[in-house]
């Protein structure tokens, strides 16, 4: 931007600030559960967790439709998070 000397708008800070935030919560949370916890289960639920949440926000404020192989995607991951979890 600064090469193009393009402007900054407010609504590109606003953006900036709003997806940041949440990003920099995530992050700092993913690296205090590492120091607790194993990164083989740390990591598959951090990921499959995502998708399943993404999943969830799509549908609940945007009424977006989940195929049939998408809700059983969605509920293989689920069931992949309880069998990642399980302590033998």
């Amino acid at each position: 931007m600064f090469k193009q000397k393009k402007k900054i708008h407010v609504s590109h800070l606003l953006t900036g600030i709003i997806v940041g935030i949440p990003n920099y919560f995530a992050s700092f949370f993913l690296i205090l559960v590492l120091s607790k916890l194993k990164t083989a289960v740390v990591f598959p639920v951090y990921s499959a967790a995502t998708i399943v949440l993404i999943s969830l926000t799509g549908w609940l404020f945007f009424n977006e439709k989940l195929k049939f192989r998408e809700r059983i995607a969605v509920g293989l991951i689920v069931a992949a998070l309880i069998l990642v979890n399980i302590r033998p």
